[in-house]
């Protein structure tokens, strides 16, 4: 049996101590800034769209355009959204350790253009100079849009190599009642 395998046979529950978890968790937000946030319509028409996406503690920012995900966010803030590493190709070896993905259901905010927390978040947070040079535009002040804020109520995280350390693999944090 391979490592992996053992680790898995053992059925590890312990619990990372919380600030150790929220520590992971922006780790992560930092090194990995693809998301897809999942939105449903009034009617519960399902939507996923993948975005670029930056972090402010454990909240999270997304700059988004117009489109079907704000007119949903609109009518239900419900959202679900998931952070996820590539794994390699292999589960050989090492690779396992790679893993890591977090999984977020929350409540989403439409942030204006003109309002202080989007102001903020667009000039700290979001890291749009290298998007918006590409673009050959102006990288003096941040572009007016509209920005999505996700407040999590459940934060998912797995990692594999958490087995290696005697932890669970999965680890769940929540926002206090």
């Amino acid at each position: 049996m391979t490592e992996y395998g053992e680790l898995i046979a053992k059925k590890l529950t312990a619990k990372l101590p919380e600030d150790k978890l929220k520590e992971r968790i922006a780790t992560m937000f930092k090194e990995q800034t693809m998301c897809v946030i999942a939105t449903a319509s009034s009617d519960g028409q399902p939507r996923a769209t993948p975005l670029e996406c930056f972090a402010e503690g454990i909240t999270l920012y997304i700059f988004a355009d117009p489109g079907t995900k704000i007119e949903n966010i609109k009518v239900n803030p419900k959202v679900s959204v998931t952070i996820c590493n590539q794994l390699k190709p292999s589960w050989k070896g090492d690779d396992w350790k790679t893993h890591k993905a977090i999984k977020i259901t929350g409540l989403a905010t439409i942030l204006e253009p003109d309002e202080p927390e989007s102001i903020h978040t667009r000039k700290e947070v979001i890291h749009w100079q290298e998007f918006v040079g590409a673009l050959g535009r102006d990288t003096t002040e941040p572009p007016k849009g509209l920005v999505i804020k996700v407040e999590p109520k459940k934060i998912e995280y797995s990692e594999s190599e958490l087995m290696t350390e005697g932890y669970s693999s999965k680890q769940i944090w929540e926002a206090p009642a």
